[in-house]
């Protein structure tokens, strides 16, 4: 059939072109000899600003995911519960933060809520962490829509008949709140939505929802709708280092940073730059600080160890970058990680084009 044909073609050419683009190489060719070889090193001179060694020791930020507060009436939030938690502790495990034990979570989100409720707080548990995450579920609602059975006629003249069905939809929303710990100041809040669909063979007009349908529709729409916002949460954990070294082979431009495995450092992780600079305001008399972000990003490489990693970055920036500068991992979703969450990526495709 002529339709269908069309829609399978751009699909398979669409999953050549995503598979392309995420097959960049993270590898380093002969690496023994790019990093042993001294003539390789590019002698950049000193940041404004350098690093001392309490900076260059560094260290991860602690966080708390507490209890998921729920707002809505719906009896099916269980699995969106579980899910929130479970994308938020996922994400923050990949930027790099330590999660505290849950046991000390639950004692610090009923201080939180109090908090909230009241103004005041006692205090007890406040110091556990550098920063709380309460996330809330506003509501959970499930629509659903039945179609029924038809017969129908291609573009090619062959009948074909579709059987009844039931189309399901959950959506759930809600936000995540950060505190500041132990003074609990509330530094930011996103709001998420979330949606997730499935359509089933029933010849039944009301189109029954099941407990089992409703706790899987409810588990996948909250953990979309998180996912969606997770390279914001992950931006308030990213992990912060410096350039140590700058070495060149050929065109292969390499940057040594103080951040390795320990930090969850993975090949392919992108690594914002940025510099700081004194300003010096003549009307105030006064000298700023500011920090002033590069436009060039880089990416691990497959070179890592504990303590420190090399990260390719384009010819650019030798002639920019000194020691000292920082060294920021940095979070954003691509179309290959939308296409690909929560299922089959040829299930997605297709989804795309109804």
């Amino acid at each position: 059939m002529k339709t269908p044909l069309k829609h399978g073609l751009v699909i398979a050419s669409l999953s050549s072109a995503l598979l392309a683009g995420c097959m960049s190489t993270t590898k380093v060719s002969n690496p023994i000899e790019i990093i042993t070889n001294d003539n390789y090193i590019v002698n950049i001179p000193d940041a404004e600003f350098v690093p001392s060694k309490a900076e260059l020791m560094g260290g991860k930020m602690a966080v708390v995911v507490l209890p998921v507060k729920i707002d809505s009436n719906a009896t099916f939030e269980t699995g969106a519960v579980r899910q929130i938690s479970s994308e938020l502790e996922s994400g923050l495990i990949t930027a790099g933060a330590d999660i505290v034990d849950r046991n000390l979570a639950s004692k610090l989100g009923d201080e939180i809520l109090a908090y909230e409720a009241t103004g005041q707080f006692s205090g007890a548990g406040i110091d556990v962490a550098d920063v709380a995450i309460l996330p809330a579920i506003h509501n959970v609602d499930i629509a659903k829509r039945f179609s029924a059975a038809r017969n129908w006629t291609d573009d090619d003249g062959d009948r074909h008949y579709t059987p009844p069905s039931c189309f399901y939809e959950a959506t759930v929303s809600g936000n995540v709140k950060f505190f500041e710990l132990p003074d609990l100041n509330e530094t930011e809040a996103l709001t998420f939505k979330g949606t997730a669909s499935n359509t089933m063979s029933i010849n039944n007009s009301s189109c029954p929802v099941s407990q089992d349908l409703a706790y899987s529709l409810a588990s996948q729409a909250s953990g979309n709708g998180v996912y969606n916002i997770l390279p914001e949460i992950q931006q308030n954990f990213s992990q912060s280092g410096f350039v140590i070294e700058y070495r060149k082979r050929d065109n292969e431009h390499l940057v040594n940073i103080n951040l390795g495995s320990n930090h969850k450092l993975k090949p392919g992780q992108k690594i914002k730059f940025a510099r700081k600079v004194s300003r010096y305001n003549r009307l105030t008399e006064k000298t700023k600080i500011s920090t002033l972000p590069y436009d060039f990003t880089g990416v691990v490489s497959d070179l890592i160890e504990p303590d420190n990693a090399w990260v390719i970055v384009d010819e650019e920036a030798e002639t920019q970058l000194k020691y000292g500068d920082i060294a920021k991992t940095y979070f954003e979703q691509t179309i290959w990680d939308s296409m690909t969450k929560g299922g089959n990526i040829m299930d997605n495709l297709k989804n795309s084009f109804n």
